[in-house]
């Protein structure tokens, strides 16, 4: 079974810093060897870990060369994903989605059913039709509402 790669760890950002830096420039900003950085980006050695310093040194001159940050990205990123969502309502969410699709549906049907020519005015919207074809409109704005309110609550979490 092949194994799972993590892409949210040290080591990812590390990796990049190696595809980047070239042996000297490691040496020069850190005083350590590219092979040490090696060592430390093997997930399975957990025993060799950069320090902090070493990263934030390396990701300060990542941003100098090449504008971007690997470790504060992946801090992050994993900050974003490993959020508490204890309070955020975000098992509500899904389903409030799923609930839009009926609602659309029963939209359709409304319409589908007044332009019937067995309907009230026949092939023509009535006053009444187009009211319960207004109330289908209003059920999804409310659905919509629902669902814009839940995302917010998520991202100010």
């Amino acid at each position: 079974m092949s194994k799972v790669k993590e892409i949210l760890t040290p080591e990812y950002a590390l990796k990049d810093i190696l595809r980047n830096l070239s042996e000297d420039d490691i040496s020069e900003y850190i005083k350590k060897t590219k092979s040490l950085l090696y060592k430390y980006a093997d997930p399975d050695d957990v025993s060799r870990q950069i320090s902090f310093k070493d990263a934030m040194i390396l990701d300060s001159k990542m941003e100098e060369i090449y504008g971007r940050k690997p470790f504060l990205r992946l801090l992050t990123d994993y900050l974003s994903v490993h959020k508490n969502f204890e309070n955020s309502n975000i098992d509500e969410f899904l389903p409030e989605v799923i609930a839009i699709g009926g609602k659309v549906g029963d939209l359709m049907n409304r319409i589908k059913m007044s332009l019937d020519e067995k309907s009230q005015g026949g092939s023509k919207i009535v006053p009444r039709e187009k009211e319960l074809i207004f109330e289908e409109i209003n059920k999804i704005d409310d659905q919509l509402d629902k669902i814009k309110k839940l995302l917010k609550d998520i991202d100010d979490s």
